[in-house]
C-alpha cells in the first residue's frame, strides 16, 4: 500500500519543518559563537588598550627618571663648580704665602734656614694638593663612567633600583668632596 498524496505532503512537510530546525539550530549556534568571539574580541582590545596605557605610563616614568638623572649632574656640575673655585682659593694662597716668603726673605737674610723649612712645606703642601687632586680627578671620572652605565641600565631595564644606587654614589662623592676640602682648608 502506498501513501497517499496527503501522507506524503505530510512527510515533505515534517521533513522540511524538521530541517528548517535543524537549520534555525545550527543558525542560533553562529550567533552564539559570533556573539562569543565578538565578546573575546572586546576584551582582547581592551587589554590592549590597558597594555598601551601602561606602556605610556612606563614611557612617563622613565621620562621623569631621565630628569632626575639630568637634575643630579647638574647638581654634580655645581659641585665640580665649587671644587674648581676651591683650588682657585688655594693657587692663591699658595701664591700668597709664595709673596709672603719672599718679602720674608728680603727682610730676614740671615735666616735662610727657616726659608728653607717654608720652601719644603710648601712644596709637601703643593704636592699633596696636586695628588689629592689626581685622585678626585681619577675618582670623578670613575664615578662619572659608572652614572654613564647606570644611565644604560635605565635605559634597558627601566627600573628605579639604579636611580637610588646612584643618589648614594653622588652623596658619597660629595662628602668626599666635603672631606678634602676640609682636609685642604
Amino acid at each position: 500500500m502506498g501513501m497517499t498524496n496527503e501522507q506524503l505532503l505530510q512527510s515533505i512537510t515534517t521533513v522540511i519543518v524538521d530541517r528548517f530546525d535543524m537549520l534555525d539550530g545550527r543558525i542560533e549556534r553562529l550567533e552564539q559563537r559570533v556573539d562569543k568571539m565578538d565578546t573575546e574580541f572586546r576584551q582582547k582590545f581592551e587589554q590592549i588598550d590597558q597594555k598601551f596605557e601602561q606602556i605610556d605610563q612606563k614611557f612617563e616614568q622613565i621620562d621623569r627618571k631621565f630628569e632626575q638623572i639630568d637634575q643630579k649632574f647638574d647638581q654634580m656640575d655645581r659641585k665640580l663648580e665649587q671644587i674648581d673655585q676651591k683650588f682657585e682659593q688655594i693657587d692663591r694662597r699658595l701664591e700668597d704665602m709664595n709673596q709672603r716668603l719672599e718679602g720674608t726673605n728680603r727682610r730676614l737674610d740671615g735666616v735662610e734656614q727657616k726659608l728653607k723649612d717654608m720652601e719644603h712645606t710648601i712644596i709637601e703642601v703643593e704636592s699633596n694638593v696636586l695628588s689629592e687632586l689626581d685622585t678626585v680627578q681619577e675618582h670623578a671620572n670613575n664615578r662619572s663612567e659608572r652614572i654613564e652605565n647606570r644611565l644604560v641600565c635605565l635605559e634597558r631595564n627601566g627600573n628605579s633600583a639604579p636611580n637610588c644606587a646612584l643618589a648614594l654614589r653622588t652623596e658619597k662623592l660629595e662628602e668626599r668632596v666635603e672631606a678634602l676640602e676640609r682636609k685642604v682648608s
